[in-house]
């Protein structure tokens, strides 16, 4: 395996003050393209964030794949994460990377404007 390129995104929700998610829902909060060569693969490798409500999850997706990470609880420092996000296509390619903050409750759930995260990611190769 030959790691091809590191990066790191960070982030926090931001603005002027603070609005709701509703129950059981999910909205993004940041949305960058990443550009994978050919026969290579991203992977998060680790994840560092902090929401003030219990019920806020973070969720790391590439568009369009069935293939996601998400966090097991509202603050979080997992540094060994090592989930393979998008896999390998034949071709040179620009993904989506979209970060959304998830309400894992049933009724709404606020997100702050200094809410925010830190996540580790590479570009692997098969040798």
């Amino acid at each position: 395996m030959t790691r091809l390129e590191r990066f790191t995104l960070s982030g926090d929700v931001g603005g002027a003050k603070s609005f709701s998610i509703g129950g059981r829902q999910r909205r993004n909060v940041q949305i960058i393209t990443v550009g994978i060569i050919s026969s290579a693969f991203l992977v998060i490798r680790g994840a560092r964030l902090n929401f003030q409500n219990n019920n806020i999850r973070l969720r790391v997706q590439v568009r369009g794949s069935k293939r996601f990470w998400q966090s097991t609880s509202n603050k979080e420092d997992s540094p060994n994460l090592n989930t393979v996000l998008f896999i390998e296509s034949a071709e040179a390619k620009g993904v989506e990377l979209v970060i959304s903050a998830v309400n894992t409750s049933g009724n709404p759930a606020t997100l702050h404007p200094q809410d925010g995260w830190w996540l580790d990611f590479v570009i692997n190769k098969q040798s």
